[in-house]
């Protein structure tokens, strides 16, 4: 069996200490993730970025949708006072939202934190602590009732609606609630935050 050639970036990739670099140059000017976002959704508006499994098929999502759900959830991040160097904490098996989410807390130099939706609930809740996030996305109110959410958590954020109606007073008292709300854009099909 013969081996892959190695590719022109792949040799030029340097260690130096613990980091990797590049000894390509730079194409183009440096660009903000919020930046290539935007050129994306422009230049392949209505071409997939991603599928998800839906029932027996996949569900595309295109550049222009998923722009338009990555500016409406990070206003909503900086609506509730994340800044830069904040940290959103996002506890979910994975899915298309952690997309949006991952991409609007970056578009607000903020932190993204995933944490693995199979720890337990123990694990979790002591990840959470450590992490100090301002903001918490769940999966929904299953995954919500079995954490502890720490004080630093000034919005939570559930991926399943709806679950504000579920929460008791003491579990959201000043906390700002967003649920999601699933409606079908009329462009892609696709769920709509």
């Amino acid at each position: 069996m013969r081996a892959e050639p190695v590719s022109g970036h792949a040799r030029a990739a340097v260690r130096e200490g613990d980091t990797v670099v590049s000894r390509l140059a730079p194409v183009g000017e440096r660009e903000s993730i919020g930046g290539l976002l935007a050129r994306n959704a422009v230049r392949w508006a209505e071409h997939a970025v991603y599928a998800e499994r839906k029932g027996a098929g996949f569900e595309s999502v295109t550049w222009a949708h998923l722009l338009e759900e990555v500016a409406a959830l990070g206003r909503f991040l900086a609506a509730s006072g994340v800044r830069r160097g904040d940290r959103v904490a996002v506890c979910s098996p994975n899915r298309g939202e952690m997309l949006v989410v991952e991409l609007a807390v970056m578009g607000l130099g903020a932190i993204y934190v995933p944490l693995f939706a199979g720890y337990s609930a123990a694990q979790t809740s002591a990840l959470l602590e450590h992490a100090g996030p301002v903001v918490l996305i769940v999966s929904g109110s299953r995954q919500l009732e079995q954490l502890v959410i720490p004080p630093t958590v000034r919005a939570l954020v559930s991926l399943q609606a709806p679950i504000c109606a579920a929460m008791s007073p003491k579990d959201n008292s000043g906390k700002r609630m967003l649920c999601r709300r699933t409606r079908k854009s009329s462009a892609s099909g696709s769920p709509r935050l």
